[in-house]
């Protein structure tokens, strides 16, 4: 009788996936005749992507196996992959702008559905901003976008963005409200406070990445905001105002950093503030502010700013760091790890201006200027590492030292030709090899002076 059940069981699932691939075929067949008569190719792309949202919003209700979905999401990827590989489907891929986001929406849904699928609420959330914020803020974008601001090639409208917050709120809210029985003031504050984040991640996100880092962060963020007290969600509303305002007006007077990479700066320091704590903050708002300082004392000429792909590829490695502590917690095991590789990227971009100045200006000597990054970059990170109640340890300081000279030196050997104002400033694995070094040497150095 139980092998009966199962059966009929299977049965319902794979009619169900089929009536929902049926579906999603219409949508894109539908948006692909609409583009040969004369659609827009970036209306009839938000076609398919704001109604397979629509359809995907119920995914918990009708499949009980995350199998499923997995088996759906990876087939319809890979249907987008083989067309835009083919340039079939004008109507899906005919945008300009080069982008894989088409490939990555099916995965988004199968991850939050893998995340939250016992959490309706919060996967109807995520499914809601990534289909209806963001693609109603797109066409807002598009149509009505006057006020634009430039995130690497991409030109992004301040009316798309604010579109975004809007309906990225309303999308969190209303799911929160009806289906959770947390009071009504955490609800509120909650969705300001998750809206506020995404519509950072789909400001500075490229080539369609925001399609998976929106519903992920959503489904993350919500998850974490929704069990702390209203207190406490004030003091995190509070301290995004506080840095979002403090830094912009900072980097926008220096005019050192582009609009997309202000926003990159910002999101990490505070998610380093929020994750972590304000001590892990420290590190972060110490080399941007060094950095603002040595391009006064030794200006550039920006060509458009530093930008989000430069930030984000320094920053990567410390937020790893800081992202396994948090997910660990372990918080004071990782702490010196994300310190010092922090310490160490600001003294390769350092030493990439100061090396730009040579070939520029001829000024000032290369080997002073890499001996100043390396000084500057220890004396923070040392400082950070003494200040702090938990890590103040002097070896530890001293080992910290030790790592960044080491990496600044290494760096130093390895790059010839630097980039300061592009992610080519920190040499793709170059950089990645030299910063997890510089972090395991600072675990390592303090046991090894404990056991000598």
């Amino acid at each position: 009788m139980t092998e009966g059940l199962d059966f009929l069981n299977i049965g319902s699932e794979l009619f169900r996936a089929l009536a929902v691939s049926g579906i999603f075929l219409s949508l894109i067949i539908a948006a692909d005749m609409w583009h040969r008569n004369g659609g827009p190719a970036e209306t009839t792309r938000k076609l398919v992507h704001i109604g397979g949202g629509l359809v995907c919003l119920f995914f918990p209700y009708v499949f009980r196996s995350p199998v499923t979905v997995a088996i759906l999401a990876g087939a319809i990827s890979t249907l987008f992959f083989v067309t835009r590989k083919f340039r079939l489907l004008k109507g899906l891929h005919g945008v300009e702008r080069s982008t894989r986001g088409t490939e990555y929406y099916p995965v988004a849904i199968f991850l939050v559905f893998l995340i939250a699928g016992h959490d309706p609420w919060r996967y109807i959330a995520a499914l809601s901003v990534l289909a209806a914020a963001d693609g109603f803020a797109a066409l807002i974008g598009t149509w009505y976008g006057s006020i634009r601001y430039m995130v690497e090639e991409d030109s992004k409208s301040l009316e798309g963005s604010i579109g975004f917050l809007i309906i990225a709120f309303l999308s969190v809210h209303i799911p929160v409200l009806l289906m959770t029985s947390l009071p009504r003031s955490i609800c509120l504050l909650a969705a300001l406070y998750v809206a506020l984040l995404v519509t950072g991640f789909e400001a500075i996100s490229l080539r369609g990445t925001d399609n998976l880092f929106i519903p992920l962060g959503v489904c993350i963020i919500l998850e974490k905001i929704t069990r702390q007290t209203l207190l406490e969600i004030t003091y995190q509303l509070a301290s995004l105002a506080i840095i979002c305002i403090g830094l912009g007006i900072l980097a926008r007077r220096s005019r050192v950093f582009n609009t997309g990479g202000i926003i990159a700066l910002v999101l990490f320091i505070y998610g380093a503030w929020s994750l972590g704590s304000e001590w892990w903050a420290f590190p972060g708002i110490a080399a941007f502010l060094i950095y603002l300082i040595v391009w006064q004392i030794w200006p550039l000429t920006a060509d458009g700013g530093v930008r989000v792909s430069l930030v984000t590829r320094a920053l990567g490695v410390p937020f790893c760091f800081l992202l396994f502590g948090n997910m660990l917690r372990e918080p004071s095991f990782f702490f010196p790890g994300f310190a010092v590789t922090v310490g160490t990227v600001t003294g390769i971009v350092l030493w990439n201006h100061g090396m730009i100045r040579v070939h520029r200006h001829g000024t000032p000597k290369p080997w002073s200027l890499s001996i100043a990054a390396g000084v500057v970059s220890a004396a923070v990170i040392t400082g950070t590492a003494r200040l702090n109640p938990i890590h103040g340890v002097t070896f530890e300081s001293i080992s910290t030292a030790v790592a960044i000279a080491g990496g600044i030196l290494v760096n130093t050997g390895l790059s010839r030709h630097p980039k300061v104002l592009s992610a080519d400033a920190l040499y793709g694995w170059t950089q990645i090899v030299v910063v997890t070094a510089s972090g395991v040497v600072a675990w390592l150095l303090p046991w090894l002076f404990w056991i000598l």
